[in-house]
């Protein structure tokens, strides 16, 4: 269930983004516009009207009558916004402005939200302006927008101004998802780390980007692209499956199949939506209902499932702060949703993206601080297993180690070669030069044991100066090479080197099941041929002294 959800989400997301920039790429409107000189002006009067007309898309149009005065002001500009109307502008009877969609886009109808700036010459000055507004939704049939007259400059800073809290919020949402994101995948082979972190990044980015893209700055900033216009309606449409599944993880339910309803309905809805747009059926404006229909189901799934959970296993701190956190959510995404409707469309709040900020900062810094004790805890675990699995004085694996090799599922014996080392004479160095001697007989032995091995399998100190060596998948034949080399090296230690004289002895057999009943009689098989080859280096230097 987890699984095929993640799938259909990670697919709607693929279509989505395929689409916005299939439409950033293709999509134009048809803006026909006299030469733009400098010059502004500030109307004062404006007549509405509502005319039939057979050529609109609905049947209707609004006609606003202006006349432009300003003898003493220089420059002159009219500046309106249009919410999903094409636009037309006369002067004196003749058109100088003309804005809707271009005829070539293969879907949607809509020019969407655009910021509308219309020249204002000295000639101009006494004429009637008509402003006619097309609506393409029912929704949009009487929307009349302010008409504000001044520098263009000083028009376009100020809306900025005004959307800057919007857009700092935003900008932290993305930046705290990113985060969140890119720490999950930087610590993505630590099991101790929250992976539901990463479900809260893609939704706080996707939470960040939704606001961007519906704020007035953005269009003034990106005029005359409808992909724009779009772009809160996409990031929009999955933003309840990363939320849920986020949520899900906090609670000891999470495998009940009422988490997965909101997800489901999620999926089904945006399955429809991108349907009906591509079908050229209804656009995502007029189907955006489902969307917050989704938001409604999450809302009361999470709620009901929250309840259940307090009422079966009580209260914890994590809970308390998750529902208390949540309400603010709610509370926020239900004033913003009421605004929305209420205004249809042409304002916005932020009191929704505030509460999911400071839900994604409160439990996306509970988390990190969680997954940093667990990791602590871990390393620390790590430390110990470290000491009781290796020998401290040479750093090799130890008899514990080599035991429990041995005795995993992993291990096979077949064709594994047993090697048995043992040091030739310390007790002599301990005894004669003292233990720190012997220490460094034994380390400078492993050093040279295990570097010509390394590569073919694992090294263990047996306890005090015998060590061994496993290789799985070895021949006889590397091994001898290897032996060969070890004592290679240890002839050039002895020549470079007058307060220890390295000797190791080896024995090596490969594992037969004809007169092996396990690893251990390889290992005594081994051992054997070691004290034979020890006794024989013993007997070879009696004699050369």
């Amino acid at each position: 269930m987890n699984r095929f959800v993640k799938i259909g989400y990670l697919i709607c997301s693929f279509v989505i983004i395929l689409l916005f920039f299939f439409m950033l790429g293709s999509f134009r409107l048809n803006i026909q516009q006299r030469d733009d000189t400098s010059g502004y002006v500030i109307l004062q009067d404006c007549n509405i009207e509502t005319v039939q007309d057979s050529k609109a898309q609905l049947g209707q149009l609004l006609r606003c009558t202006l006349v432009p005065d300003g003898e003493n002001v220089a420059d002159r500009t009219l500046v309106f916004s249009s919410y999903h109307q094409n636009v037309k502008v006369r002067i004196d009877g003749d058109t100088v402005y003309q804005m809707r969609v271009d005829e070539r886009n293969p879907f949607g109808r809509t020019p969407g939200c655009e910021w509308n700036f219309i020249t204002i010459r000295d000639e101009d000055l006494g004429k009637t302006v008509e402003v006619e507004l097309e609506p393409v939704y029912r929704s949009s049939m009487d929307i009349v927008p302010d008409f504000l007259y001044g520098s263009k400059y000083d028009i376009c800073r100020d809306k900025i101004m005004e959307d800057l809290p919007a857009l700092f919020l935003a900008a932290v949402s993305v930046i705290l998802g990113l985060a969140f994101v890119a720490y999950i995948l930087y610590n993505r082979r630590n099991t101790e780390v929250d992976r539901s972190l990463m479900m809260l990044g893609l939704f706080s980015m996707q939470v960040g980007l939704w606001k961007i893209a519906d704020v007035d700055a953005i269009h003034i900033l990106f005029p005359q692209s409808i992909a724009v216009s779009y772009a809160p309606y996409f990031t929009l449409m999955l933003v309840v499956i990363p939320f849920n599944f986020f949520i899900k993880s906090l609670h000891s339910s999470s495998e009940k199949l009422g988490w997965y309803l909101p997800c489901f309905f999620c999926l089904g809805s945006a399955v429809v939506q991108l349907g009906l747009q591509l079908l050229k059926i209804a656009d995502l404006r007029e189907t955006l209902w489902l969307t917050h229909l989704s938001l409604f189901i999450l809302c009361a799934v999470d709620v009901f499932l929250i309840v259940r959970e307090i009422m079966t296993r009580g209260w914890s701190k994590r809970l308390k702060i998750n529902v208390t956190c949540i309400a603010l959510c709610f509370l926020g995404l239900i004033l913003d949703m009421g605004v929305y409707y209420i205004s249809r469309g042409m304002t916005q709040t932020a009191l929704g993206l505030l509460g999911f900020t400071t839900y994604n900062l409160v439990l996306g810094m509970y988390s990190v601080r969680d997954a940093k004790a667990l990791m602590a805890i871990g390393m620390q675990a790590k430390k110990l297993e470290n000491k009781a699995f290796h020998d401290q004085l040479t750093g090799l694996n130890n008899r514990t180690a080599f035991a429990e090799c041995i005795a995993s599922e992993e291990f096979e014996p077949d064709k594994c070669v047993v090697v048995m080392f043992d040091l030739n004479n310390l007790k002599y160095y301990n005894d004669t030069f003292g233990h720190e001697v012997g220490d460094k007989y034994i380390c400078e032995s492993a050093r040279i044991i295990n570097e010509c091995l390394l590569n073919l399998g694992s090294c263990y100190r047996m306890g005090g100066d015998e060590f061994c060596a496993l290789l799985q998948g070895c021949s006889l034949r590397e091994c001898e090479k290897s032996v060969e080399r070890i004592e290679k090296l240890a002839e050039e230690y002895n020549k470079t080197h007058e307060d220890i004289r390295i000797g190791i002895a080896c024995g090596y057999e490969v594992f037969d099941s004809r007169i092996d009943y396990d690893i251990n009689d390889t290992l005594r098989r081994a051992d054997k041929m070691m004290y034979e080859k020890k006794f024989r280096m013993k007997h070879q230097n009696r004699s050369a002294m």
